[in-house]
């Protein structure tokens, strides 16, 4: 990410505070940067525990960053829309115990949301899992609208004006349960290292704490590639929610939501702060720039993506906010824009270890270091710069863009910075699905005119965001 600000704005000075080690470290040293002078802040991280339905201790920590005087930029996620989200329905299923994550042997009634909204009842959504290289992890992030005891905590200690009744935690207890394609529960994983099974993480207990629950399948048994398996969202105790959320991540392996798929937003916790400016991604070649070169390369058809198309992966934002920050519901939810807009990715870094099968630095016409999905030729990888994808690598470019309007007029505000950005945008209208070389093979989708969820205000043109700064 340092490269790639040096790259846009190469007179830039940057600061480094690490955000791995805990949400509240984080957050600490967002505001340390802050204090210490940094006039933009970017960030490419997401602690999966962060709040979907209320502002977390990081997006708290981003919005004080941003009342200091600092801009802020969040990478937007790499979680497209792979994301379920409703209302909370709730029925009953009798169930026998023997074995459950729940039960002592004997049947009992399980409390669990119903996810047909068609009127029928279907408390089992199906999904569909295919492993890579002999093994899939994927990570269900459970969240329903109560509160945070962390983050009202968090609330509390750092608004010092706050009239709140003291910090509160969840008042619920939900449970995200994983079952395989013949509806048995697959067993808890065992501590230590486990291979050659198919397991899940047990839930927590959430009641006076925070209200999400991470639920893991790991399926690394040699016997199958791919195979279903069934989701249950059940109440174990306390006040049952409005709403209820789960987004899902491919840490190994591919995951589909094959059943009540709602394709909803997967841009949550900070990155969708009130105060920050989260950052879709486009790849280079994608762009209006590229456009006649990648057609050529690829033998498409010219005028694909102008000026830009979406990354397939890019996380869609449009996840409500249903509470305040002290764990307060909100007269009307609040729907944020997030993203706000669209950056480049997959550019030269000496940091990553592959090359583009698109990008050819050395002009020679071949690719590197492994693919030959565009030319059958193969490269020296030491002729070749490594390229950065992602939205953390889109997130970067923006922040620099923001760096050279400040170094125009250091007496910008972040909502001005913000504003100019939006109104400099260019409309994308697709999102891309599959790159297939030949004409008219490539797949793209629709994305609607003007705003959306999934591309923001469009892609930012950096010239014209420069131009258009006022001077002081």
């Amino acid at each position: 990410m340092v490269q790639l600000v040096h790259d846009v704005a190469p007179g830039a000075a940057q600061k480094f505070h690490t955000a791995a080690t805990s949400q509240l470290d984080f957050a600490l040293g967002i505001l340390e940067l802050q204090e210490a002078g940094s006039d933009v802040i970017v960030d490419d991280f997401i602690f999966f525990r962060e709040n979907m339905f209320s502002d977390g201790i990081l997006a708290q920590a981003a919005d004080l960053a941003v009342g200091g005087g600092a801009v802020y930029f969040s990478s937007a996620g790499n979680d497209a829309r792979l994301s379920y989200e409703s209302d909370y329905r709730e029925t009953t299923v009798t169930t026998n115990g023997g074995g459950n994550l729940n039960g002592n042997g004997a049947p009992f009634v399980l409390r669990t949301h119903d996810f047909d909204e068609s009127g029928g009842t279907d408390t089992l959504q199906r999904v569909h899992v295919t492993q890579a290289d002999g093994r899939a992890i994927i990570v269900f992030n459970l969240q329903w609208d109560q509160p945070f005891l962390s983050s009202t905590t968090f609330a509390d200690l750092t608004d010092p004006t706050s009239t709140s009744q003291p910090p509160r935690g969840a008042t619920g207890d939900l449970d995200l349960l994983i079952y395989n394609d013949k509806g048995i529960l697959v067993p808890r994983c065992p501590p230590g290292l486990f291979v050659g099974m198919t397991c899940q993480l047990a839930p927590t207990r959430n009641i006076g704490r925070d209200a999400v629950d991470n639920a893991a399948l790991f399926v690394t048994g040699p016997k199958s590639k791919s195979g279903d398996f069934f989701l249950r969202v059940v109440r174990a105790g306390g006040v049952a929610p409005q709403h209820v959320k789960y987004v899902a991540f491919e840490i190994a392996g591919l995951v589909d939501i094959v059943t009540h798929d709602t394709q909803s937003g997967t841009a949550y916790g900070h990155t969708n702060a009130r105060n920050v400016a989260s950052i879709g991604a486009s790849s280079w070649y994608l762009t209006e720039e590229f456009d006649s070169a990648f057609s050529a390369l690829v033998q498409d058809t010219p005028g694909a993506c102008i000026p830009a198309c979406l990354n397939d992966f890019s996380s869609a934002g449009g996840v409500p906010i249903y509470l305040d920050k002290y764990g307060v519901p909100l007269a009307e939810p609040e729907s944020r824009q997030t993203p706000r807009v669209t950056g480049p990715d997959g550019g030269n870094t000496t940091f990553f270890f592959a090359d583009s099968s698109f990008d050819d630095d050395d002009g020679d016409g071949c690719n590197s270091p492994t693919s030959t999905f565009i030319t059958p030729c193969l490269d020296n990888p030491a002729d070749e710069r490594p390229n950065f994808f992602g939205t953390s690598a889109s997130a970067p470019h923006v922040a620099g863009v923001a760096a050279l309007m400040l170094d125009k007029n250091i007496a910008l505000s972040a909502n001005q910075i913000y504003e100019i950005l939006r109104d400099t945008a260019e409309d994308i209208t697709k999102r891309e699905v599959l790159i297939v070389p030949g004409p008219g093979n490539s797949q793209f989708s629709p994305l609607p005119a003007s705003y959306d969820f999934d591309s923001g205000h469009g892609f930012v043109d950096a010239a014209a965001a420069v131009a258009v700064t006022p001077t002081p």
